[in-house]
């Protein structure tokens, strides 16, 4: 399934692969992080046929190779945007619409309004996973990102809590 010397890039958001390569979302690992500056990667050893559930490529791959053309064209009209705010350019605002000139509202569907939806954890944490999904919230998020330390033994720990939590 893998090419030989490739592994997958943790950081979907930042790969630069073409989405229509092979497995765009693998990468060659990069060259060590210059000394005294860390760098979250996965292990060399790494092994997506071992070391993800079961259906995660396949499930990954498509959404990967339909969003990252918009997501890398977005990427650099935003470093196209910072290149000319160095150069004192002023940002160039969309021009006044409906959208944002109107007061429009929308409805909510009513399992919105029940608050308890925005539960948020850490992933890493079993006990923490397993009280958010017995909570009775209406819906939860447990988080792979933000809320736990970033590092590749914290993900694959959030992970695994992820599946035996659903598994029951």
């Amino acid at each position: 399934m893998l090419e030989p010397g490739y592994h997958l890039n943790p950081a979907i958001y930042c790969c630069a692969a073409a989405p229509d390569a092979p497995l765009g979302l693998l990468q060659k690992p990069a060259a060590p992080a210059p000394p005294g500056l860390t760098m979250n990667s996965v292990p060399a050893d790494f092994d997506p046929a071992r070391d993800l559930p079961a259906g995660f490529l396949e499930f990954l791959l498509p959404l990967h190779r339909e969003f990252t053309p918009r997501q890398q064209q977005l990427v650099a009209k935003r470093a196209a945007a910072l290149e000319g705010s160095h150069r004192g350019e002023l940002p160039d605002y969309l021009s006044p619409s409906a959208a944002n000139e109107n007061g429009w509202k929308i409805e909510l569907p009513a399992w919105c309004l029940d608050q308890r939806n925005q539960m948020t954890g850490p992933a890493d944490e079993a006990e923490l996973v397993v009280k958010m999904l017995n909570s009775g919230a209406p819906g939860v998020m447990i988080d792979l990102e933000d809320s736990l330390a970033n590092s590749w033994p914290h993900l694959l720990q959030g992970i695994e809590n992820i599946l035996s939590a659903l598994r029951g």
